[in-house]
């Protein structure tokens, strides 16, 4: 998995690629709690993750959890990911877009 980013004023925008597993789950979660004190809005991009598992999806939860004074998005999912978010129930509980 990479992780790019890109500031725009009080928004942080992160693009992930690759695929959201135990470890790059944890790394995200870490990334996003580092950076979470600059930024007012945080966006996730998950267009270029090719798969999610359980362990994947905590880390998701995770980092929602810890910004939940924080204007927070995930965006650009994949059908197939869409898909997972649907049938758990986190398409009702994390904020997506587009």
């Amino acid at each position: 998995m990479a992780i790019q980013y890109k500031k725009d004023k009080e928004e942080l925008i992160v693009y992930v690629k690759g695929e959201l597993d135990y470890d790059h789950g944890e790394k995200l979660y870490e990334f996003i709690k580092q950076k979470a004190l600059e930024f007012n809005r945080i966006i996730i991009n998950l267009e270029r993750v090719s798969y999610v598992n359980t362990d994947g999806l905590q880390g998701l939860i995770s980092t929602f959890n810890c910004l939940k004074n924080k204007k927070f998005l995930v965006e650009k999912l994949q059908d197939n990911i869409k898909e997972i978010f649907a049938k758990i129930g986190l398409l009702n509980l994390i904020p997506t877009g587009k």
